[in-house]
């Protein structure tokens, strides 16, 4: 701006967003020269800018290249701009995100080329397909779980038709119909878990269908799971299913609306249980629960963002049948922004609470809150922070709100990374309450981008004791885990 103190990087950025705005206007051929005029004496520099517009450009057609095992729909169907329309740079960039987002490509180029008209221009979408199954396998040890054996197993872009027995196939097979399975298992000396769920995200789109796609998607993601957890005062075991509907209004809101069936079984209840799980007994709980929600996400990349917003809201009510009633709500606030060269500034936040509108009953421990570990407050052991009564007795929150803050480094671009954290956090004995005890840290982290997905190391150091007279402010906890945190 006129008066401000010149640099190269906000003139540059100034006259790129004069090129994006003509581009969005259908002038894809501007040019944007700019003519600087030094005066020395007043120790300032003014610049003539000048604008080319030249033509309107019209998309005569759209071409998707580089496809192999992807049907061409599901990649057109991610593509806003349409044939016939006036070219939009922002409509072009649009597409190029939905199509990274889905995961299925490595790369997404987009060029032109001269149509038949000297107004008209064919648009090509320049596609590599990149791995989409993902294949995990390890051991681990906490002190929650005890020794632990995973395995895990993900596709993304699942074709159950492309199998190997198919007539000419090619590897890799199970590929190109645009849905996402994964399923894992977990066997350890206090845990067992296993876990299978299908989501198919443009449930209204038949792919053998001619024609154009729906506008927006429609998505219905299916999961099934049972879990057993040993746990020093009790015993759980957890079975059931949920499933879930979506819809996209617009290019960056989402809805939902969701179902969950859940059987609780508690067992072997010892002194020290939390009271909740000590006044249920050993019992079988049903848990039914419907949930609804919503959306915004306005990050350039949906798996590593480096700018932008995203919001998500959920409320999940239990008591429309089965025999465990509250009311559930949440708020997750993620903000990412450059922070020079390819570093990122990321932030987290996250709150929610749960109560009881229905009747005088007392929310069960297992749908209570608990922090601390890789996935909320690094620094402090897996539920580390809770709520201690009189008598020791360890139990799960009412009110649990946290937050992460991040400045992320790639080292290696795609491979490997540092990070410096800040996070901290909260459990309250109340609902809708912020009035628990605060528990910061911060720390170092690292992450390796492998074959079975990113891999996370995390050192937190913890500005806090634990509890009051656990003397362990100072300490470091180690974190490892994979995928990223946020």
């Amino acid at each position: 701006k006129s008066g401000e103190f010149f640099t190269l990087k906000k003139f540059s950025q100034s006259i790129e967003n004069i090129r994006k705005a003509y581009e969005k206007l259908g002038y894809l051929e501007v040019e944007v020269v700019h003519h600087p005029r030094i005066l020395e004496e007043a120790g300032r520099v003014d610049f003539t800018v000048e604008v080319k517009e030249g033509q309107i450009i019209y998309v005569e057609k759209i071409a998707v290249e580089g496809l192999t095992k992807t049907r061409t729909k599901i990649a057109r169907r991610e593509i806003v701009q349409e044939e016939g329309e006036r070219y939009d740079g922002e409509k072009v960039e649009l597409s190029k995100r939905n199509l990274s987002n889905t995961g299925y490509f490595e790369n997404v180029f987009v060029l032109t080329e001269k149509g038949s008209k000297p107004s008209a221009r064919v648009l090509i979408f320049r596609l590599s397909e990149g791995r989409t199954g993902t294949l995990q396998i390890g051991m681990g040890f906490s002190s929650l779980n005890g020794f632990v054996g995973f395995a895990s197993i993900s596709k993304r872009n699942f074709d159950a038709l492309d199998h190997p027995f198919k007539k000419d196939n090619q590897s890799p097979y199970f590929t190109g119909a645009g849905q996402n399975i994964a399923t894992s298992f977990e066997l350890g000396t206090k845990r067992t878990n296993f876990d299978v769920s299908w989501t198919n995200p443009w449930i209204n789109d038949r792919l053998g269908r001619l024609g154009p796609s729906p506008r927006f998607p429609t998505s219905l993601t299916t999961r099934v799971f049972r879990s057993g957890q040993e746990y020093d005062q009790y015993n759980e075991d957890r079975a059931g299913g949920n499933v879930r509907m979506g819809k996209t209004f617009g290019h960056y809101i989402t809805g939902f609306v969701g179902y969950r069936f859940e059987g609780v079984a508690l067992s072997d209840i010892r002194a020290g249980a939390p009271s909740s799980i000590l006044l249920l007994g050993s019992r079988d709980d049903v848990v039914s629960a419907l949930s609804f929600g919503g959306g915004y996400d306005h990050t350039d990349n949906i798996f590593w963002p480096t700018r932008g917003i995203r919001l998500a809201v959920e409320n999940e009510v239990a008591g429309l049948g089965g025999n465990v009633k509250f009311n559930r709500p949440s708020v997750d606030i993620r903000a990412f922004r450059p922070g020079g060269w390819k570093n990122v500034w990321a932030f987290r936040t996250n709150f929610v609470t749960v109560s009881n509108p229905f009747n005088s009953d007392v929310p069960p421990d297992y749908e209570k809150f608990y922090l601390g570990g890789p996935g909320s407050v690094r620094g402090y052991d897996d539920r580390d922070l809770n709520i201690r009564n009189v008598n020791g007795q360890k139990e799960g929150g009412r009110t649990a709100w946290f937050y992460n803050f991040e400045y992320r480094i790639p080292v290696l671009e795609n491979t490997f990374s540092l990070l410096f954290f800040h996070d901290g956090g909260m459990v309250s004995s109340s609902a809708y309450s912020l009035g628990g005890d605060f528990k910061p840290s911060a720390g170092l982290g690292l992450r390796v981008q492998s074959p079975m997905g990113p891999i996370r190391l995390d050192f937190g150091y913890r500005l806090a004791d634990t509890y009051n007279g656990s003397n362990d402010k100072g300490q470091f906890q180690p974190h490892f885990s994979f995928g990223q945190q946020f």
